[in-house]
């Protein structure tokens, strides 16, 4: 009997340790961005939202790997930039050099082929280098930008700064090794030295690429360009390396993916930075990095379904918040966010969105706004997040929204503080 009624305590033991190993899972909030994230065949992998940097999907995304071609959205992100801020224009001409001209004919390479000492547009060269992924194209931008294919380097490693990146490395415009761009390559470098840098960096460049000029997915979703130079005499048509384009091998309406760019070495394997419109009104942006010879736009239409099937976009304009007055006329003050927050989350979880106040320490003290506020008054930040996962975004800003009061509260006088102090301390 004895024997019988431990067993059962043991039994029992066992089955309650169970119960609450499972308890304590459920209570630990899931990564939207790490879950299954070993289900796609590559080294790294990342999808993000477009606008909001949202991390939706996530795997290795922080390793830094060689970048081939897709190094070429840098290059095309800083010829933007200057072409924004004036200091370029798509029209002005660039004059080959004979180095550039000795690449453009390699062998073995991606390119077009210009001619030493002829004239072609930085559109012409930009359109190029992003459709047909030339090569020589791209280090022709770079030297109309910075003089010379080292100086260029050191503008891309500067631009990647500024952007939050911290690890990439970049040795020249096109993503080839350092050796393959003799002579414009960087001196006291090893020869096979490329391009590096994470999904997550490649993905950060994409946004940004975006936002900065959406006209860049009028030129990416060509399956096809008539390159030439400015006087119109030689042409050379020049076609897609992305094969999930309307039209080529893998595209797919489901999806219908406008671009962005490719990328292959001996080191990097397949590489591909994809971006598909309109989900629920979104734009997503994929990257696959090191993905196996001939999967790359499999992985990527893989990727590009998890998303669109598991997750949701989820849209929180909350303003019922009330939060307390320091030495107000009234007590409590009703604030609302200036902007709505979307928040990718799970189909199958129902929207429970959380909040994470902070208060400017400038008008407020000890979690309180301190009297006297105006209407419309900034007061701080709302943090908003999704209950039970943990969201993150490429940037700190992500998620956030600034917090106004919607209605102004006068400070009371002395002797009513006093009072209220006197009441507060019995």
């Amino acid at each position: 009997m004895k024997n019988k009624k431990s067993n059962a305590n043991t039994h029992q033991l066992i089955v309650s340790f169970l119960i609450m190993v499972v308890a304590l899972i459920a209570m630990v909030p899931e990564t939207l961005a790490q879950a299954n994230s070993d289900g796609i065949d590559s080294k790294s992998a990342i999808a993000v939202d477009a606008k909001s940097g949202q991390i939706i999907y996530q795997k290795n995304a922080t390793k830094n790997l060689p970048a081939a071609s897709m190094s070429k959205l840098l290059t095309a992100y800083i010829v933007q930039k200057r072409v924004h801020d004036h200091q370029l224009k798509w029209n002005d001409q660039v004059t080959i050099s004979p180095e550039v001209a000795k690449l453009s004919t390699k062998k073995g390479f991606t390119n077009v082929k210009l001619d030493a000492h002829k004239k072609y547009t930085v559109k012409s060269l930009y359109s190029s280098a992003l459709i047909g992924s030339a090569n020589a194209s791209a280090m022709a931008l770079g030297d109309k930008v910075a003089g010379n294919s080292q100086n260029f380097a050191k503008t891309m490693r500067s631009t990647a700064k500024e952007l939050g990146i911290r690890d990439a490395q970049f040795y020249n415009a096109c993503g080839l090794t350092n050796e393959q761009v003799a002579p414009m390559n960087l001196p006291r470098v090893q020869g096979d030295a490329e391009n590096e840098m994470s999904a997550r960096d490649t993905a950060i460049i994409s946004q940004k690429i975006i936002a900065k000029d959406p006209a860049i997915l009028k030129t990416t979703r060509q399956a096809s360009y008539t390159f030439s130079d400015v006087s119109g005499k030689q042409k050379e048509v020049v076609k897609t390396s992305d094969e999930m384009l309307k039209g080529q091998r893998y595209y797919d309406p489901a999806l219908n993916v406008d671009g962005l760019k490719t990328g292959t070495s001996q080191k990097a394997g397949e590489n591909f930075a994809g971006t598909l419109d309109n989900h629920h009104g979104h734009r997503i942006i994929t990257v696959i990095m090191g993905a196996k010879p001939n999967q790359r736009f499999v992985v990527t239409k893989e990727l590009m379904e998890h998303v669109i099937k598991n997750y949701r976009p989820m849209k929180y304009d909350n303003d019922q918040f009330k939060l307390r007055v320091r030495n107000g006329k009234q007590k409590e003050v009703k604030v609302k966010m200036t902007k709505s927050i979307t928040l990718w989350g799970k189909i199958a979880q129902p929207a429970q969105f959380t909040n994470k106040i902070k208060l400017d320490p400038k008008v407020s003290k000890n979690n309180e706004i301190t009297a006297p506020v105006l209407k419309n008054q900034k007061i701080g930040t709302n943090q908003v997040g999704l209950k039970n996962q943990k969201v993150e975004f490429l940037n700190q800003s992500g998620g956030k929204a600034p917090i106004v009061t919607g209605q102004s509260v006068d400070k009371v006088n002395f002797f009513v503080r006093l009072y209220r102090d006197v009441v507060s301390f019995f």
